[in-house]
Order: C-alpha cells, then structure tokens, then sequence
C-alpha cells in the first residue's frame, strides 16, 4: 500500500517541473510553448503547481476507493445469492405443481382406487373425503401452478 502512495505522489508532481515560454513569433502572434524559440526576444512563464496532496489524504482516498470496491462486489454476490434462490424457488415450484397435477389425476381417475393413509395402510376412500381430496389437489394446483 505505501507502494502505490508513493507512486501516486510521484505522478501527482511530475507535472510540476515543466517549463513554459511566451514569446512573438515574425507574423506578430503570440505563442505559449514548452520550447523556446531558437532566436528573439522570450519571455518565461511562471505556472502555477498544482497542489500536492498529503499523505494522509491520498490514503483516505485510496481507502474510500478500495470500500467503493468492496461494497459493489457485496453488492453483486447479494444480488447472486438472490437469483440462486429465486431459482431453487421456481424449481422447487415447478416439482410441487407436477407432484399436486399427478395427485389430482390420480383422484379423479378411479373412484374405487385404494388410497394411502399416513400409516402407510391403504383404504377406499368414502366419496365425501375423495371429494375434499380432489378440492385440496386443486387448491394445490392453483397455488404451485402458475
């Protein structure tokens, strides 16, 4: 880090020691140039140098710039992180939607057809609870398939 200060100082005041000359050319126009004429009258220019920065604040600025960095690449794996589970979400979603369509099918296909309870037992079911099954596959179906 105290590398690039220093370069950065370096390049700030390189500029500094360059010479400026004013002088008349022979069609009477003035002309500014960082080489005098070969001959005649010249006259030098004093510039003005540009201000130094102080260490402390090249260091300040470089440390914002280095926290501008860091915040943007937060900034991008948030915004990753975000597409990944946005992602998983509608795959996750899609499953759901095939998993309530295949059981609706399967409710609406035979009537007489054994169902699994949660005990792992198979029973009919009375045509009261296949009716409430098939209104909750459909709601299911509503929610997941879109």
């Amino acid at each position: 880090m105290n590398k690039i200060l220093a370069l950065l100082l370096a390049l700030a005041t390189l500029g500094a020691e360059a010479a400026m000359y004013k002088w008349t050319d022979e069609n009477g126009k003035t002309v500014y140039s960082q080489q005098p004429p070969p001959t005649g009258e010249v006259e030098r220019v004093r510039t003005v140098p540009t201000p130094e920065q102080s260490v402390e604040a090249a260091r300040k600025k470089l440390q914002e710039q280095m926290q501008q960095i860091e915040d943007r690449r937060e900034d991008r794996e948030i915004a990753k992180d975000k597409e990944d589970q946005a992602r998983s979400k509608d795959a996750l979603a899609g499953q759901n939607c095939d998993l309530a369509r295949k059981n609706l099918e399967a409710l609406n296909g035979s009537p007489n057809r054994l169902a699994r309870m949660a005990d792992g037992s198979y029973k009919r079911l009375a045509p009261a609870e296949r009716q409430q099954k098939i209104d909750e596959a459909t709601k299911q179906v509503r929610e997941n398939c879109r």
